[in-house]
């Protein structure tokens, strides 16, 4: 019997540590922490930012939030919930309803997809610029990863439980990753994210960029005629055996977990996580089993 409990409880220590509980409940269950997972549009949703004039940190603490929210796949609904899209927009709010401020009412102003990965970045931006509400003046103020994070968190997400301490790590690894990308440093063609092109005569395809920052990514190569805009904006691709600039032209829209499961949404559950208990639930049944094994190894009363 107790054997079989303890089966269980590693069991159920697994499913908490794929919903961010508490790490403590692990490690007295011997567990050790598992290496933060990584996400497609991290590295454009950063950039994203950094055009828009934030810090490396500022912007950092955004994409941060929004991996533990979402994992960043715009087209991710949240089980059993109203979370939708990298920010876990509630339907019957700031998804759908709420006037002057929702994704489907400015996705149709813009003539986009409200499940597009730029779509809801640009709304996330929408919202920060409109409505001081949502903490753009504080998240300027901070400068350290930390802080950024939280900020967001708190003003912007509104999160219940917010599971900072993950937010952060995930913000560290993405500035950490990202910090000094080239191609912010040295200006990329618009605020928007870059835009994709194709170089016909050589079907190479490759991100439109200044030619500056095109060349600050090395082993790459500037073709003019294929890109809006000024004439140094032009066609950047990879030379034969050069390094990837990693940049993806603006996301694919479907971003998943190297496992297919969405990180937790921080606000009590497991945003689209599939069959996960919430992590309130999930700690009750936790207690509820260590409490039998220690009932279990207790000696009987004489």
């Amino acid at each position: 019997m107790a054997h079989m409990l303890h089966r269980s409880v590693l069991a159920l220590a697994a499913v908490l540590a794929a919903c961010g509980v508490a790490p403590s409940a692990e490690e007295d269950l011997g567990q050790t922490a598992q290496a933060l997972e990584t996400f497609p549009n991290e590295q454009p949703a950063f950039d994203y930012f950094r055009s828009k004039g934030l810090t490396g940190e500022q912007s950092a603490g955004i994409v941060g939030n929004l991996d533990v929210e979402s994992g960043l796949d715009p087209t991710i609904e949240q089980r059993g919930g109203p979370g939708r899209g990298i920010a876990q927009w509630s339907v019957g709010a700031r998804w759908d309803t709420t006037p002057g401020d929702n994704v489907k009412a400015y996705a149709a102003q813009q003539g986009k997809s409200a499940v597009s990965l730029q779509l809801q970045l640009d709304f996330i931006w929408f919202e920060l610029t409109n409505f001081p509400g949502y903490g753009l003046t504080k998240l300027k103020a901070t400068t350290t990863v930390s802080a950024a994070t939280t900020s967001f968190a708190k003003d912007y997400e509104g999160c219940g439980a917010c599971s900072t301490a993950k937010r952060i790590a995930h913000a560290q690894s993405v500035l950490d990753r990202f910090g000094g990308n080239p191609v912010m440093d040295a200006g990329s063609s618009s605020g928007d994210l870059p835009d994709t092109c194709k170089v016909q005569t050589t079907g190479d395809t490759g991100t439109c960029l200044t030619t500056g920052a095109c060349s600050a990514l090395g082993g790459h190569v500037s073709t003019p005629g294929f890109c809006p805009g000024a004439d140094d904006v032009q066609c950047c691709t990879p030379v034969a055996g050069g390094p990837s600039s990693g940049a993806d032209g603006g996301g694919s829209g479907t971003a998943k977990s190297s496992s297919g499961a969405a990180p937790d949404d921080g606000g009590g559950g497991c945003a689209a996580t599939r069959g996960a208990p919430s992590s309130g639930s999930a700690a009750v049944l936790l207690g509820a089993a260590l409490l039998l094994v220690s009932r279990r190894r207790r000696p009987r009363a004489r």
